[in-house]
């Protein structure tokens, strides 16, 4: 039997709070919708972001090793990033692509979009499939980036995912619905 209790909680206000350069804290007091208790949740806004399965004519997968900063390794992970203000998804998809790997596509197809981390972030990634990519470009990192672009074998990728060698999230949900859907 489903219970059909309201489980959504009312939003009483809400504050700005720090600016992280690329989040923005907001905090907001919530009432619980059951017992009328109050909390204040903290969520950190911030642009949507992209990132690419990008696939070359010979079937080898562009991805990215890079160092992140929270967790203090490096990371094997898909080419991708934020949407600027005013970018249409795709467009960042394909800028990201460019700007990391020096890949680039003419053939481009929506994978998906899932919620950046829902537990405290407003954002959403969306997720993109880039056919035949071809060397056509030059790289150019941000500044908070050292890329290693590094080229596998789909079936070697398919290998690290199992072996938990691909860690990050944002890689792991659209590499699932890679090999789930088009391969």
């Amino acid at each position: 039997m489903t219970d059909k209790k309201s489980i959504h909680w009312k939003t009483l206000k809400s504050e700005q709070g720090e600016d992280l350069r690329i989040f923005q804290v907001r905090y907001n007091w919530l009432q619980h919708p059951q017992n009328n208790t109050q909390l204040k949740a903290t969520v950190l806004e911030s642009n949507d972001a992209t990132n690419v399965i990008a696939i070359t004519s010979d079937k080898k997968m562009v991805l990215v090793e890079q160092f992140r900063f929270g967790t203090n390794e490096v990371g094997l992970e898909l080419p991708g990033g934020f949407v600027d203000d005013n970018e249409h998804p795709l467009q960042a998809a394909e800028r990201e692509l460019r700007e990391e790997t020096a890949y680039t596509s003419t053939k481009w197809e929506k994978i998906s979009v899932s919620d950046a981390n829902p537990v405290f972030q407003n954002n959403r990634i969306h997720h993109w499939l880039a056919k035949d990519v071809a060397l056509t470009a030059s790289t150019h990192f941000d500044e908070g980036e050292a890329i290693r672009v590094v080229l596998l074998d789909i079936s070697l990728v398919k290998k690290y995912l199992k072996e938990g060698k691909i860690r990050h999230p944002h890689s792991i949900v659209p590499l699932l619905r890679f090999f789930l859907e088009w391969v």
